[in-house]
């Protein structure tokens, strides 16, 4: 399984153009998505995700603090020591960024350094770890230079969690536009760490997050166009953390089957979507199939409530996904070829927010409709970010 995705990765880059330097920021579902594993939460690597390598930060700090380049022999030392991992290579030199007035002669360094990497690993993929977000506007020409250098790379933006997805929705959609600002065409594979990294309260430090606010990081990134996620581990993790780690690994792996087995356009994707009632104009019915995963529908606070798109044909249904922000813990997924009479093809009593990754699903209709019985929250909304419907024409 590694090494296909490794070869289909590998073969997507390979193809992809060197870049251009206007801006399409556009929010639209890429084409295909790869889950990659830099952490050490499961041994080997997460069932189905590209095992990463990671030259940290760390180890470049005692030269830049210093402002001198390692030896080429202690570079190469260190790329042999981390690079054992069929994935990409990815570089952290956090003091060698594009956002000053040493931009230029950091362009040297981090040059040099990507060469000798290069000599190491003549044939893996090699980028540098969030150089887009310390890339100024006006020095972006020196991170052009960087790629047209060595054209076997990617974009690795991160885009970690405080708090609360509220808070990091905009951190999302920064680290996206700012990499499309680099390059409209390099893929852009989003650093994300299952862990929060800017909690204050006390005890909460590192701790995992819930797997439903997990599992929407995913499919938002996803959603937004990301090519992939990369999956962040930076501290050590010992039997306690693996062990903390299970229900987050759990959902990343479901994610990826779910990836697997369906095609990557939802047939409900900018199809005319109505809904029972809005909470207001701010959080039409649209918003639930618009691509964009950070838009919302936003229902009345009352029971019952509905969503329905009309997919423009008769189709067959075999999967859905369910991206809620608040959401329904009594919901139904119905069919119908005229939008009065419906089957249902999907009910549960125990839905508790996240991701729903609904397969094995069996109906056949022009219109799909997600119906609400009881919310999660008694005096709370329905809300749904995305609505994906994955059918085949009949």
């Amino acid at each position: 399984m590694i090494m296909r995705i490794l070869s289909v990765f590998t073969a997507m880059l390979v193809s992809a153009a060197l870049f251009v330097p206007s801006v399409d920021a556009s929010a639209t579902p890429a084409s295909s998505f790869t889950v990659l594993d830099n952490s050490d939460y499961v041994e080997g690597g997460v069932e189905g995700a590209l095992y990463t390598s990671f030259v940290p930060n760390f180890e470049c700090r005692p030269y830049y603090e210093r402002d001198v380049l390692p030896s080429k022999a202690v570079w190469q030392g260190l790329v042999r020591k981390y690079s054992t991992r069929p994935g990409p290579l990815v570089l952290d030199c956090e003091g060698w960024f594009f956002n000053g007035t040493d931009a230029q002669a950091n362009l040297g360094r981090l040059k040099t350094l990507q060469a000798w990497a290069r000599e190491i690993e003549p044939t893996k993929i090699i980028g540098w770890y969030n150089l887009a977000a310390h890339t100024t506007p006006e020095n972006r020409r020196y991170y052009h230079e960087l790629i047209a250098a060595d054209r076997r790379t990617a974009l690795f933006p991160a885009a970690y969690t405080g708090s609360a997805l509220v808070d990091w929705t905009p951190r999302l959609k920064t680290a996206w536009t700012t990499a499309r600002g680099i390059s409209t065409t390099l893929p852009i594979y989003v650093y994300l760490w299952p862990q929060y990294s800017k909690r204050t309260t006390a005890g909460t430090w590192l701790d995992f997050l819930p797997t439903t606010f997990w599992e929407a990081q995913l499919e938002m990134a996803r959603g937004m166009g990301f090519d992939g996620a990369v999956m962040w581990g930076s501290v050590t993790c010992d039997t306690t953390c693996r062990k903390k780690a299970k229900p987050v690994i759990r959902s990343t792996k479901a994610f990826i089957d779910f990836l697997q087995s369906n095609p990557p356009r939802s047939a409900a994707l900018g199809r005319p979507t109505t809904a029972s009632q809005i909470h207001s104009a701010n959080y039409p019915a649209k918003y639930a199939t618009d691509g964009d995963p950070t838009t919302r529908w936003v229902s009345k606070a009352s029971d019952p409530q509905w969503l329905k798109i009309d997919l423009g044909s008769r189709q067959k249904i075999h999967s859905a996904s369910l991206l809620w922000g608040s959401s329904a813990k009594n919901y139904t997924v119905q069919v119908s070829d005229d939008a009065t009479k419906w089957t249902t093809v999907y009910s549960t009593s125990t839905g508790n927010g996240g991701v729903d990754y609904l397969t094995g699903l069996s109906g056949t209709g022009r219109y799909v409709r997600v119906h609400g019985t009881q919310r999660a929250s008694g005096n709370g909304y329905y809300t749904l970010f995305d609505v994906g419907i994955y059918a085949t024409a009949v």
